[in-house]
């Protein structure tokens, strides 16, 4: 990436004028002690590049020691004069401090970067005990994980999808109202939930109830999309199957000269025919009947003969009342 070269090219000209500045006596005529621009430069690289910034720094401010030493010049060659062990142990603290430094950022990193691998690695046995297809995909929308329930259902094989996209799920039936929808909020890192018409990889279509969720950092950054599906065809069919058949009933009770009568004993609703009502002398939906109010149709006589007849039926295996 650019902004890391970027920022190590800052450090090094920073730390090579701080370098000429300290060795060499750039800016000042009379240098003085300056040592803390040294251990300043070299924090900041073990801080920012780790062992190799501080080892390229380290080693930028001893080359620069020993050259302004032998031109007699600047700090390295003041400390000559005096004892030409300072220069060594001063080189010798300067490259342990930040080697020290630069080590320790650099095992932590490693362990959080463990500990990142190792989350992740839960995470993704955690996925693919789903029974969902689960679907990832970063902030470009490139597939970067799938679990197993998204290949047995879909078809493609997780090397087919890694790397691509999921319009590959998309085609001639597909509603494009439906996918723009998809991309309009994938765009604005809105969720989505809705039903869509999807293709397997052999031709075969299914009812995708499709969920997808932004995954944003504390910041609001955007890091990666979670999906999850769900084949719902057999769910659609059953509704249509349950909407055509109550379109022929209905057709069958308008149609009628019989007195016709349904009881969905689930719900305790009973559709009837116009003609049932005609022969009891009501007008259709003149009054609301159910089986709490049905005895003011049935004479009082024959109401215990028939709730003990409905009765047997339904604790019975007849089909018939």
């Amino acid at each position: 990436p650019a902004a890391p070269w970027a920022e190590t090219a800052v450090l090094l000209t920073l730390s090579f004028l701080a370098g000429q500045h300290v060795f060499f006596g750039w800016f000042n005529e009379s240098p003085q002690p300056a040592g803390f621009w040294m251990f300043l430069f070299v924090t900041w690289a073990a801080l920012r590049r780790e062992r190799r910034g501080a080892s390229a720094v380290l080693a930028l401010f001893t080359l620069q020691a020993l050259w302004g030493a032998m031109l007699q010049r600047g700090y390295g060659h003041e400390l000559l004069l005096h004892d030409a062990a300072l220069l060594w142990r001063y080189l010798l603290v300067l490259n342990c401090s930040g080697m020290t430094i630069a080590c320790y950022v650099t095992e932590q990193r490693l362990r959080a970067a463990a500990l990142l691998r190792d989350s992740l690695a839960l995470r993704d046995r955690a996925l693919e005990q789903v029974q969902e297809g689960v679907v990832l995909a970063d902030a470009q929308r490139h597939v970067t994980f799938v679990n197993a329930a998204f290949e047995q259902l879909t078809g493609y094989a997780r090397n087919e999808l890694l790397g691509g996209n999921c319009s590959v799920l998309q085609g001639s039936r597909t509603s494009s109202q439906t996918a723009q929808a998809i991309r309009d909020c994938l765009a604005a890192q809105r969720p989505f939930r809705g039903e869509i018409l999807n293709y397997r990889k052999d031709g075969g279509v299914f009812w995708n109830d499709l969920s997808i969720t932004p995954i944003v950092d504390r910041q609001g950054n955007l890091l990666e999309f979670f999906g999850v599906q769900r084949d719902i065809t057999a769910q659609r069919e059953a509704a249509m199957a349950l909407k055509r058949s109550q379109e022929q009933l209905s057709l069958v009770l308008k149609g009628t000269n019989d007195g016709v009568w349904d009881w969905d004993i689930a719900t305790n609703t009973i559709e009837r025919s116009s003609a049932w009502y005609h022969m009891l002398g009501y007008q259709p939906g003149e009054v609301e009947f159910s089986r709490a109010n049905d005895h003011g149709v049935v004479h009082p006589d024959d109401l215990p003969l028939v709730n003990a007849k409905l009765k047997e039926t339904l604790a019975g295996p007849d089909e018939r009342y």
